[in-house]
């Protein structure tokens, strides 16, 4: 027992934790380079076999989501001790190119880059090649300079630079921002495809970003750039199974008392692979062990809730920004409307979509259901909103009625042939309820597909026949069957893409259900 403290005196120190002198293994805020960085083995031979080890040096675009990894991957390819030592006649620069206020800055910005790294290399020992680059850099920062002026002195002083050997890599973070940057951004892009194109200049670019540079330059307006062209395609998307496993080796390493076969199964469905979130679980992982000595997966998926959803919100955001998403929720959950198999494999391409069970579906299970109840929320066609929203909320009131509420359980022991539909549905509302918690839907119809509802419709005809008609079922078992393949994701049945004339057909079919509804709410 302690006596009072003395007064004056400092408290006594709190008692130590078991977090005391814990070090985070993972660090998720920043590009990450060293032993922190992990694979990407194909990805960095396809990178320096463009950059460094072709004759003359191309460029380079690292495409894919939003924090999968690209500055890192060009940093640590390129901008390392060990990188540069392995290329020592490559001057590697690295531009955030949202940071500069125009073309004249950017071009500063190269000029004095190329400058600094061939003086701290001892490469600025002819005199021809230091006072050009000094004349560039100085007239550069002169408000008076003519703009052609400049460029002239900067092409010279880049032609000095590689005649005497050196092979200018200018890393532009943050590509995404080229058509807020540049005043006049079709002649921007000229202007890097002229410097990239000339031989006897030939600054290579390795440009990081969200989008693919052909979506960059079309956003900027219509100016007809060939600059992508000049470009190979890097995309970054998330960590595959092996890489996902050395990032979970991380800890283990560490000797953090992590089941490594449970870390993988829960960072597949709530992750997927992807780098910035895995490292996020990881390190919240790592912190539980230390103080509690064990790993709760679910707890952390409901502590992580807020962060992984506004990823999801802002990656959306991106995404409509394009027109993309909402091809993303027709291709991922119907119906197929205007989607079609060359923007399925665009957005497989980048890594939203990845390949599974023959098909496709979104890069975790986790971003899958958050994109479920998006979809919900997001009218792919008025037409066949109204009429599905509508059929919907007809079986589900006229179930209600007479059922109560809930009327599954009702229905069930009314119809045992029910219990194989109902449990599907149950189990998919059961599995968003686990991955989005109260933003998940309760509604069982919510999960049915068109012949689901039409299973219900016919299974209770004798309710629904006097709205719907005629008295013989077997008319409307045929156009359901239709609007259940225009339904059917592309993502589920790539080759099966459906036909105009089925579209058309389904239009009609929409209709007339609407006719139908809206004829009898009249009486």
């Amino acid at each position: 027992m302690t006596g009072p403290v003395a007064a004056g005196s400092a408290p006594p120190p709190p008692p130590p934790t078991a977090t005391d002198g814990w070090i985070d293994p993972y660090d998720y805020g920043n590009p990450v380079s060293g032993e922190q960085f992990v694979g990407r083995h194909d990805e960095r031979a396809r990178l320096l076999q463009r950059v460094v080890r072709s004759a003359e040096g191309d460029s380079a675009a690292l495409v894919g989501p939003p924090r999968t990894g690209k500055s890192s991957l060009a940093q640590e390819t390129l901008m390392t001790p060990a990188a540069r030592r392995a290329a020592p006649r490559v001057a590697p620069l690295w531009i955030t190119l949202a940071d500069c206020t125009g073309l004249t800055n950017l071009v500063h910005r190269v000029l004095d880059g190329v400058r600094d790294e061939l003086n701290n290399v001892g490469g600025l020992y002819d005199s021809e090649l230091r006072d050009s680059l000094n004349t560039a850099v100085r007239q550069a920062g002169d408000p008076a300079r003519e703009w052609d002026e400049f460029y002239m002195d900067a092409k010279k002083a880049l032609r000095l630079v590689k005649r005497h050997g050196w092979r200018v890599v200018v890393i532009l973070d943050e590509f995404d921002s080229a058509r807020t940057v540049f005043g006049r951004p079709g002649y921007a892009f000229e202007v890097l495809r002229a410097l990239a194109n000339e031989p006897d200049v030939r600054v290579i670019w390795v440009t990081t970003s969200r989008r693919e540079l052909r979506q960059i330059v079309d956003q900027a307006g219509k100016v007809g750039s060939n600059l992508p062209g000049l470009f190979e395609d890097v995309p970054v998307r998330c960590f595959d199974d092996d890489e996902l496993t050395e990032l979970v080796g991380r800890a283990v390493e560490r000797g953090v008392a992590i089941d490594v076969p449970d870390a993988l199964t829960a960072l597949r469905e709530l992750t997927g692979g992807h780098p910035w979130l895995s490292t996020k679980a990881l390190s919240d992982a790592c912190f539980m062990a230390a103080r509690t000595g064990r790993v709760d997966w679910s707890r952390i998926t409901r502590g992580m809730s807020r962060f992984i959803l506004g990823y999801y919100d802002g990656l959306c955001d991106l995404l409509a920004e394009d027109g993309r998403l909402d091809l993303l929720l027709e291709i991922l959950f119907g119906p197929q409307l205007t989607a079609n198999v060359p923007d399925l494999l665009q957005l497989a391409d980048i890594g939203i979509l990845v390949p599974f069970e023959g098909g496709y579906r979104a890069f975790s299970a986790h971003f899958s259901d958050y994109l479920r109840q998006r979809a919900r929320t997001t009218d792919a066609s008025a037409l066949w909103s109204r009429a599905d929203v509508s059929l919907r909320d007809h079986v589900d009131t006229t179930f209600r009625t007479l059922f109560g509420d809930p009327w599954d359980a009702a229905v069930e022991w009314d119809k045992p042939s029910s219990t194989p539909v109902l449990t599907r549905l149950r189990q998919a509302r059961d599995r968003e309820a686990h991955s989005l918690g109260l933003l998940a839907s309760a509604d069982l119809l919510d999960f049915a597909t068109p012949l689901d509802v039409w299973f219900f419709i016919e299974l209770y005809w004798g309710l629904f026949q006097p709205v719907l008609g005629p008295a013989d079922p077997n008319a409307w078992r045929p156009k359901f069957a239709v609007l259940d393949r225009v339904h059917r994701p592309l993502a589920t049945s790539p080759t099966g893409a459906v036909s105009v004339r089925m579209r058309q057909n389904a239009r009609g079919y929409c209709t007339e259900i609407l006719e139908k509804l809206n004829r009898s709410t009249a009486y």
